[in-house]
C-alpha cells in the first residue's frame, strides 16, 4: 500500500477554485456593498418607524373597541394636513 502525502485542505479551496485575486477582491467587494446596503436600509426604516411613533403620541386613543379602519400611513397623511383639510 502506498501513502501519498496531501495538501493542507484550508488551502485547496483557493487553488483548486481557479479565482484570480480580482474575482476574489471582486466578490468580497459585492458582499460587502450588499451587506452595507441591507444594514442602511434597515436603519432607515427604524428612523421612519421612530419618527412616526414619535409624532404620533399627539392623537388621543379612540374608546371603540373595532378593529383599524385606517393604516398608519393614512392617519400620518391625515394629521399632517391643514387642518381645513382633515378627516378626522
Amino acid at each position: 500500500m502506498t501513502i501519498n502525502d496531501t495538501v493542507d485542505p484550508q488551502i485547496i479551496l483557493w487553488e483548486n477554485i481557479g479565482l484570480s485575486s480580482y474575482s476574489q477582491f471582486k466578490n468580497k467587494a459585492y458582499v460587502i456593498n450588499a451587506v452595507f446596503w441591507t444594514v442602511f436600509f434597515s436603519y432607515c426604516g427604524q428612523y421612519y418607524w421612530q419618527f412616526i411613533a414619535k409624532t404620533l403620541k399627539q392623537f388621543k386613543k379612540s374608546e371603540c373597541g373595532a378593529e383599524e379602519l385606517f393604516t398608519n400611513d393614512e392617519v400620518w397623511l391625515d394629521f399632517v394636513e391643514p387642518n381645513m383639510y382633515q378627516l378626522g
